[in-house]
C-alpha cells in the first residue's frame, strides 16, 4: 500500500442547496477528520471521482482505488481484511449505495469479531456513473434509479453503529464519533444529485458531452 504526498485541489465547489451534501464537500470533510494513521478505500462510482479529486492526504496516510476494472462493492468487504491486517490504524470506506447494496452483509462479521471499520454510504438513490454514460450515450437513461432500504435501521439490526447525515455538520460529528467509539459503523450520507464529476469526453463536462452528441446526431454545427 503506497503512502499518498500531500496535494491540494483549487477546483470551486458550488453550493447547490438544501438538497443533500455535496459529495467534494465531504470528501473535504473527511481529510480534516481522517486520523494520521487513516486509510481510505474507495469503492467503485462517481464517489470514486470525488474522493479522487478532493480528498487531501498527509504523510503516514494511504488511499486505495479499485483501479481500471470497476469492481463495485470491492471496497465494502475488502475493509475488513484491511483492518485485520492493520489493526491499530483507522480503515474508512468511501462507497456508493448501489455498492453497499451489492455487498453489505460483511456488516454482520464486522460486529461478531469486533472490526471497526467505518463506512461512509454515499447516498443519492443512483447509479449515477452508469446514467451518465447512458445519457452520454443513448441520450436517455433507465434502469438506473432505485429506492434504498434504512441503512440505519439495518445497521442497527446487525449490532453495529449506524447514522443518518443530511448536513456537512452532522457528517462531522457522525464521523468523530465513529473513530473515537472503536465500533462497526455505518454513516448513511445524503448527497445531491446534482453535483456530476468530471467524467466526460468532452474536456467542458458532462453536459457539453451530451450536447455535442445531440448535435452530431442531429446534424447540428
Amino acid at each position: 500500500m503506497t503512502v499518498a504526498k500531500d496535494r491540494h485541489i483549487t477546483a470551486p465547489i458550488v453550493n447547490l442547496g438544501p438538497h443533500g451534501i455535496h459529495p467534494g464537500q465531504l470528501a473535504q470533510s473527511l481529510s480534516k477528520l481522517l486520523p494520521r494513521d487513516g486509510i481510505v478505500l474507495a469503492d467503485a462510482g462517481a464517489h470514486l471521482a470525488w474522493l479522487g479529486y478532493y480528498l487531501q492526504l498527509s504523510q503516514g496516510q494511504n488511499y486505495r482505488k479499485p483501479g481500471s476494472f470497476g469492481p463495485m462493492a470491492w471496497a465494502v468487504n475488502g475493509a475488513l481484511g484491511t483492518k485485520i491486517a492493520h489493526p491499530d490504524r483507522t480503515v474508512v470506506v468511501g462507497c456508493g449505495d448501489g455498492c453497499y447494496n451489492l455487498s453489505g452483509f460483511e456488516l454482520m462479521t464486522a460486529v461478531q469479531y469486533d472490526i471497526p471499520v467505518i463506512w461512509i454510504v454515499f447516498n443519492d438513490g443512483e447509479f449515477k456513473l452508469i446514467k451518465i454514460f447512458q445519457l452520454s450515450a443513448f441520450h436517455e437513461s433507465g434502469l438506473v434509479e432505485f429506492t434504498n432500504p434504512d441503512f440505519v435501521a439495518y445497521a442497527k439490526a446487525c449490532g453495529a453503529q449506524g447514522v443518518r447525515v443530511e448536513t456537512l455538520e452532522e457528517f462531522e460529528q457522525a464521523f468523530k464519533a465513529a473513530v473515537a467509539s472503536g465500533k462497526p459503523t455505518l454513516i448513511d450520507a445524503a448527497i445531491t444529485r446534482l453535483a456530476i464529476p468530471h467524467y466526460s469526453p468532452n474536456p467542458d463536462g458532462v453536459f457539453a458531452a451530451i450536447e455535442e452528441a445531440l448535435a452530431k446526431r442531429l446534424g447540428v454545427g
